[in-house]
């Protein structure tokens, strides 16, 4: 039986790839995040549409966006997959609430301004949202492909 032996040219490979992706994933999410804005500023202060429902329609116009940038560019996958499309956007839901309520609660345990309390949360948020959204995308009938680097 031949044993797998760790080597560091795969290892620096493994470590380049991923931080390829970890910054496209940046990059594509910075985009989603200004499509967001953009959005909700045109339905809210120049069409005068209630800020929930703007914020709902920005948020997912958003996130379908980094959904199928990663899908397709970053994670090299020509399928798509409505059930793997709504899994992301419950996943969404679910971390939007849930970084929402951590940024309350530093503001009121600590006592910071709302924007640092944010600043505090978006890496840990960022970081998540790599991992889920790999794991997502890649996931294939009980386990993830491990071709593509990270």
């Amino acid at each position: 039986m031949k044993k797998n032996k760790l080597n560091i040219n795969d290892l620096i490979t493994w470590g380049f790839q991923f931080l390829k992706n970890l910054f496209h994933f940046g990059i594509f999410s910075g985009i989603g995040l200004t499509i967001d804005v953009i959005i909700f500023y045109v339905l809210v202060h120049i069409l005068s549409w209630n800020v929930i429902l703007s914020n709902i329609i920005s948020a997912f116009t958003a996130v379908t966006f980094v959904f199928i940038t990663s899908n397709r560019i970053i994670f090299k996958q020509s399928d798509f997959s409505y059930i793997k499309y709504v899994i992301y956007i419950i996943y969404q839901a679910a971390a939007i609430l849930s970084f929402s309520f951590l940024i309350k609660l530093l503001i009121n345990i600590f006592s910071l301004p709302p924007v640092m309390s944010k600043i505090i949360v978006v890496p840990f948020s960022f970081i998540l949202n790599y991992f889920c959204t790999r794991y997502i995308v890649l996931f294939r009938t009980g386990c993830c492909r491990r071709s593509h680097g990270s």
